[in-house]
């Protein structure tokens, strides 16, 4: 049995390669680069992705955030199946094509399908280790700003995609203290 580096976001872990799975699943096995290089928010392009809950109904959002600048898209998924979030995100990301490099989900079911989205991407899933949400601070706090909005036991059911536009705009309208008091999709 072979080993490899396995990097999850967060660690890199010596592991069987026919182990992967064991460690986390699904994941991508790579070399420790992008640990060091999307830890670091060097440069644009290291996105994470989530879903926001709402209260009562299977209805979500989806939400992809840039980490160097903030950038954020948001979809409006009807239900947190596969199928529904890769669609809608294929849809988000086909937006700004260009600006994308990587992608950092937490490794729960809606993401289990992530290599749909490689496919007609291109751009590569990673995922990070399980639990410590701090390791993805830039979307935790995007989603604390999202809350604004969509407070917590609020009902996402009736949200529109037009409105899920309207709150990515006011996020990336808002100044950014990390980018010097510019706003995040100026910097995109």
């Amino acid at each position: 049995m072979t080993s490899d580096k396995v990097v999850i976001y967060g660690g890199i872990y010596d592991v069987p390669i026919n182990d992967v799975a064991s460690v986390t699943a699904p994941m991508t096995v790579v070399g420790n680069e992008r640990l060091r290089s999307a830890g670091a928010c060097q440069h644009e392009g290291d996105w994470e992705i989530d879903t926001v809950m709402g209260q009562g109904s299977n209805a979500c959002i989806v939400t992809l955030v840039e980490r160097k600048t903030g950038f954020t898209l948001i979809g409006k998924l009807p239900n947190r199946t596969t199928t529904v979030l890769n669609q809608r995100t294929n849809s988000l990301m086909m937006r700004y094509s260009q600006k994308f490099k990587a992608i950092t989900a937490d490794n729960v079911t809606e993401f289990h399908q992530y290599r749909e989205i490689e496919k007609v991407t291109g751009v590569r899933f990673y995922f990070a280790i399980p639990y410590p949400s701090w390791k993805r601070g830039t979307h935790e706090n995007t989603n604390g700003m999202i809350r604004q909005y969509l407070p917590k036991g609020m009902s996402i059911q009736a949200v529109t995609q037009a409105e899920c536009d309207k709150i990515a705009w006011a996020l990336n309208s808002h100044p950014r203290e990390r980018l010097a008091k510019s706003h995040g999709g100026s910097n995109l």
